[in-house]
């Protein structure tokens, strides 16, 4: 199973509306079923339930979009209203009751003041495209309108909050102590929806895997706040926790699709405002190429939840997100931009933390990532069961000859798998994935 499973349940519906969503779910998994025992499984390592799982969850998403009635053009393109579209998905939150025995989050809110935690002119002027939205901030506060405002959430294992005297100091923004790693991760959802409460339980299985705390920012997502601001949101929050007290080299980085696509963003970012590289990141399904060129996105659809609206349509997620409403010119024009696109970044300086990449042998996004490791000479070790086999380092390049390798991008591409498959219970490679993720950090002690 998934948390995610149920994101279409009307909760404040009537009757008839919940009466709909049972009829469905119950046709779409008698359908999988009858054909599950007529064609078998669509891929050797699917159980029964993973294609159920799997499924059911594609037809959940296409639920939650079946009150849209506008078809939206550049002509009548309203972002407010196409991002009311996305209210369900932007308020899903898993099931962490599954995991209470074993950990808590915590929900706390967080201000941006750029004038307290960054060095405004350095970043104007070595990342224009941030100019606006520092501007933006500057004048709300300035005008008296007061600091914007988000939240993050905090999850930490049962050992870790008892450890600290409970919920009030283990479940806090604040360092445990002045040595804490941390894992910071950023939610995916094509930069259009989700949210970082669907991550808590997945949180928890990190914290309790790694004896790590989990934190998991908010940031704005388009088409109301298109890029960069969710990339300038994600560089925002990490000042944040340095005012806190956290330490840039204590902080591992996590994000998968979007949010994969953050998290290497944010190196470049670092690299470019000379500032300290993070402890590690961690790169899952990461959405490296916003345009959409490559052959998996067609090959992979029949086995992937993951849906893509083709480039002609003004909806397409990654217009929506680099040029929402604009020209389909005018936002290939962003999806080259390094800092939209990673596949057109250079992650080959000296500094650049320890990437550990992971994709899905059936995603739509695979040939785009295999492109992504293949530029800096990278292979992918392929992996297939619940076991993971460690790494093989002979298989991984260096950034530098003269570093070590903490300064190595690892690939990993998992047998059978789709899109961010770590959601997914029902999947062996999920476990060995989680593993692979200790077996990562512990490498970076040695």
């Amino acid at each position: 199973m998934t948390d995610w499973l149920g994101l279409a349940y009307p909760k404040n519906g009537t009757d008839e509306e919940k009466a709909y969503y049972f009829a469905k779910i119950k046709e779409f998994e008698d359908e999988t079923r009858l054909m599950y025992e007529k064609e078998g499984p669509k891929v050797s390592n699917w159980t029964l339930q993973k294609h159920i799982t799997v499924d059911r969850l594609k037809k959940e998403v296409m639920l939650t979009k079946r009150t849209n009635t506008v078809f939206y053009t550049e002509e009548n393109f309203d972002a407010e209203e196409l991002g009311k579209n996305f209210k369900v998905m932007r308020n899903l939150t898993s099931n962490e009751l599954r995991k209470s025995d074993e950990g808590k989050y915590a929900s706390h809110n967080w201000v941006v003041d750029i004038d307290e935690v960054c060095d405004v002119k350095k970043i104007v002027d070595r990342i224009p495209i941030f100019a606006e939205l520092v501007s933006k901030d500057k004048s709300e506060k300035n005008g008296g309108h007061g600091l914007r405002t988000h939240f993050a959430e905090v999850v930490a294992s049962k050992k870790i909050i008892e450890s600290n005297g409970g919920e009030e100091k283990g479940l806090s923004l604040n360092p445990l102590d002045k040595d804490e790693v941390v894992i910071v991760h950023y939610h995916g959802g094509g930069y259009c929806m989700i949210t970082p409460g669907a991550y808590r339980t997945t949180g928890i299985e990190l914290s309790n895997l790694t004896n790590h705390r989990v934190i998991l920012p908010y940031y704005r997502l388009a088409p109301e706040n298109p890029f960069p601001a969710p990339i300038y949101d994600g560089y925002m929050f990490l000042k944040y926790l340095h005012s806190l007290g956290h330490k840039q080299k204590n902080i591992i980085l996590f994000g998968e699709s979007a949010g994969g696509n953050l998290v290497l963003e944010l190196l470049l970012v670092l690299e470019k405002l000379g500032e300290p590289q993070p402890r590690a990141c961690i790169s899952f399904s990461p959405w490296v190429n916003l345009d959409i060129t490559t052959d998996s996105w067609d090959r992979n659809k029949k086995y992937d939840y993951l849906t893509s609206i083709p480039l002609d349509f003004v909806f397409n997620t990654s217009r929506m997100y680099a040029a929402p409403g604009k020209s389909l010119e005018e936002a290939k024009s962003v999806f080259k931009n390094p800092f939209a696109s990673p596949i057109h970044g250079d992650y080959s300086f000296p500094e650049c933390a320890p990437i550990y990449l992971i994709s899905g042998e059936l995603e739509l996004l695979v040939d785009d990532i295999d492109n992504f490791a293949s530029k800096y000479g990278v292979k992918p070790t392929v992996i297939s069961g619940r076991k993971h086999p460690g790494f093989d380092f002979s298989l991984i390049t260096d950034n530098d000859a003269e570093h070590t390798h903490r300064k190595k991008i690892i690939y990993e591409k998992y047998v059978g798998m789709i899109h961010t498959f770590f959601i997914f219970d029902e999947a062996d490679e999920k476990h060995a994935f989680m593993d692979g993720v200790k077996n990562f950090l512990d490498s970076l002690q040695k």
